[in-house]
């Protein structure tokens, strides 16, 4: 019973931050899901869903949660995506006093861009 305890309380927080849509979800040690909640589901349209503001909002419902489970810290924070909700939710959850441990960010950003296309053969013709 000890062990299903351990691993209910310790957990790690996903938050993918895309262009008009901002997404958090909190597993457990095994990765499976305990909440999965988005900007989309908040009731809000067009530019609303993708706002600061909205990201705020959404952030302190999933804490209310969180501290509902009686979830003491996150092992692992991982960031993904450049999204305008992104500094907002780590706003929220610094002021929220839970312990996190590590910052992840694994957002996939081009190092060296693709490779570009082959370069066109013109034929000149003197005249």
């Amino acid at each position: 019973m000890k062990n299903k305890n351990i691993k209910r309380l310790i957990c790690n927080l996903y938050i993918h931050c895309s262009k008009n849509n901002t997404r958090l979800t909190l597993t457990n040690i095994l990765n499976g899901a305990v909440i999965l909640t988005k900007t989309a589901g908040m009731l809000k349209k067009g530019a609303t869903k993708r706002s600061p503001l909205t990201a705020y909002e959404l952030t302190i419902n999933v804490i209310k949660e969180i501290k509902s489970l009686k979830i003491r810290q996150i092992n692992n924070l991982f960031l993904k995506g450049r999204g305008p909700g992104r500094f907002q939710t780590l706003k929220v959850l610094r002021k929220s006093r839970l312990k996190i441990f590590k910052i992840k960010k694994i957002s996939g950003f081009p190092f060296n861009g693709c490779r570009p296309k082959k370069a066109r053969r013109l034929k000149y013709i003197n005249s």
